[in-house]
């Protein structure tokens, strides 16, 4: 096939290896099918301020999914001007979220994308498989769609209602991803609610919690286990717990059980020792060796400093939230609900 504008680089990458299998393409593929269109042109640069880098590529983008006349061939010689992002860029990802939502089929693309962006990038794909509403999407949204970042307080809640979270954790079915990820979320309600939606915002924040410390219960311990645990124990003995509006009965009984699950975890986790009897020495006083004061230990059975190491944890540094300004002021989009940041 001759090289020309209107051959795809897959089949001139094709050609060249038909040509020399096995090995690697020579001068790297050049001259590439579209090499006259960039003869003579200056490389475009990126934006001094890096915050802004992809806003203008994505703006081409809203451009073009906004006309419904559009065609792909129409973004050919589009981005010959456009400094473009090499990695995914979340101005971008926001764009492209917004078109697959609007596609047939789009909940596919979407959770493929979902798997490969982060930041507000993974926010605004959540947000729409949440929009969707597509059965299909849910698997996903129970298990994977809190990931450990700060932003995941702008979707936690919409994540929790979407996916019907308390009847998914009460069923008898529930699997360890799908009641981890449920403790996961609760704490992100719990410490970060008021970036979205607040624990007591959340009308079956009570029955998630009661469901969770159950299966904690009969799960195999592990650490990142352990760790929830001990967080959502800090948090519902702590007086905010009180937002929750539940009998104090009620309220005891979590707390009671909150309180067994992190000492029952490391219990159970612990390697078993041969237990050793002490001697005391001839002088009469007690012998040290081994010795270890019962008041170091906090009230979960946690020594305390370990206790504070974990609160550290749990608390995320707040300069990680972005203060760029709305993402439609940027791209032309709406500037509204989470777009407004």
């Amino acid at each position: 096939m001759p090289l020309g504008p209107r051959q795809t680089l897959l089949n001139h990458a094709q050609r060249l290896h038909s040509l020399s299998p096995g090995s690697p393409l020579p001068r790297d593929g050049e001259p590439y099918p579209d090499d006259a269109l960039h003869r003579g042109r200056n490389r475009p640069r990126p934006p001094e301020d890096r915050s802004l880098v992809g806003i203008a590529a994505a703006r081409i983008l809203a451009d073009h999914f906004a006309d419904p006349s559009a065609v792909p061939g129409n973004l050919l010689d589009s981005f010959h001007s456009t400094s473009v992002s090499f990695y995914l860029n979340e101005y971008i990802s926001a764009v492209v979220a917004r078109a697959l939502e609007r596609l047939d089929g789009g909940t596919t693309a979407l959770l493929w994308l979902a798997e490969r962006v982060e930041g507000w990038g993974r926010v605004y794909v959540v947000e729409a498989l949440c929009r969707l509403d597509d059965p299909a999407a849910k698997p996903w949204l129970l298990r994977r769609a809190v990931n450990g970042e700060f932003l995941n307080g702008y979707v936690a809640g919409e994540v929790a209602v979407k996916t019907a979270l308390h009847e998914a954790i009460a069923d008898p079915a529930a699997d360890d991803e799908l009641i981890d990820h449920a403790g996961r979320l609760m704490h992100v309600l719990a410490d970060y609610g008021e970036m979205s939606t607040r624990i007591e915002e959340y009308a079956h924040a009570a029955d998630v919690l009661e469901q969770h410390v159950r299966h904690l219960g009969t799960q195999p311990p592990t650490a990142r286990r352990f760790a929830v645990a001990t967080m959502l124990a800090d948090q519902i003995h702590s007086p905010a717990a009180d937002r929750l509006r539940l009998p104090p009965a009620r309220l005891g009984r979590l707390r009671d059980a909150y309180g067994a699950r992190p000492r029952r975890l490391v219990r159970r986790d612990a390697p078993r020792r041969p237990r050793q009897r002490r001697r005391r020495p001839a002088s009469g006083l007690p012998a040290l060796a081994g010795h270890r004061s019962r008041s170091t230990a906090g009230p979960l059975g946690i020594p305390r400093h370990g206790r504070l190491q974990l609160a550290r944890w749990s608390r995320v540094i707040p300069h990680r939230i972005s203060t760029r300004p709305p993402l439609g002021a940027h791209i032309g989009a709406p500037a509204s609900g989470a777009w407004s940041g």
